[in-house]
């Protein structure tokens, strides 16, 4: 896992590998687990590991400190994305592994993270790509279009600043949408679905939905597609 870090308001956003990720221990229900959870990465100087709460200031207006961009997790133990590790950091709690890591294993996580691989245009090719995007938009919830550009054969969507990251996606080659007339207005997205028919891929303003029904919800269906997270 990757991801965009932002330690707090004075730091800047920085890439680090996700080594852990978990739910601090507390009496929590459903809907607060979220809230509390946290991600063990790199500093910013990539010398020592961090554990960085994906949600701050959540007693006013919630912000996210984590923004993952690659959830793969096959080095993972157990592979979920709420809880869980790097397989060879297993072995340590995850609230605890920032200070009791051993010198060998912090040296082996320096490596990882001068050594992965980081790619600003996203492609969306198959389903993991799909999984990418979804995580690094935050499903797309309360999402705000900005702005549309077209052109004969190209589009391009930017989003608003939402839940931590920013998201442009640009298409080219077989392109059409449509737009809900009553989102004309405010072309917010509160949830989103993405999945493939054939050749394309469609994005569709409505949370779990596998298949265009064309009954008025916003919906772009596009050939050839990638992203950028601005």
């Amino acid at each position: 896992m990757l991801a965009w870090v932002t330690i707090d308001r004075q730091h800047k956003p920085y890439l680090s590998p996700i080594f852990a990720r978990a739910i601090h221990k507390g009496s929590w229900d459903e809907y607060e687990q979220a809230y509390h959870t946290f991600c063990v990465v790199l500093n910013e100087s990539k010398d020592r590991l961090v554990t960085v709460d994906l949600y701050q200031n959540t007693d006013k207006n919630s912000e996210v400190h984590v923004v993952v961009i690659d959830t793969d997790m096959s080095n993972w133990v157990p592979k979920n994305q709420y809880y869980g590790s790097m397989d060879f950091l297993a072995k340590y709690d995850p609230e605890e592994i920032s200070a009791q890591i051993s010198f060998q294993d912090l040296k082996r996580c320096i490596e990882i993270g001068n050594n992965f691989k980081y790619e600003e245009v996203r492609e969306v090719k198959d389903k993991k790509d799909i999984a990418d995007l979804m995580e690094a938009s935050f499903n797309f919830h309360d999402a705000h279009i900005n702005k549309i550009d077209t052109t004969k054969d190209e589009i391009s969507i930017l989003f608003d600043k939402s839940w931590g990251s920013q998201i442009k996606l640009k298409f080219k080659g077989d392109i059409d949408y449509q737009i809900n007339a009553d989102e004309a207005n405010d072309n917010y997205w509160y949830d989103l679905s993405v999945f493939f028919r054939g050749n394309y891929v469609y994005l569709c303003d409505e949370e779990d939905v596998d298949f265009y029904k064309g009954d008025g919800v916003s919906t772009f269906f596009i050939e050839v597609r990638n992203y950028i997270i601005v």
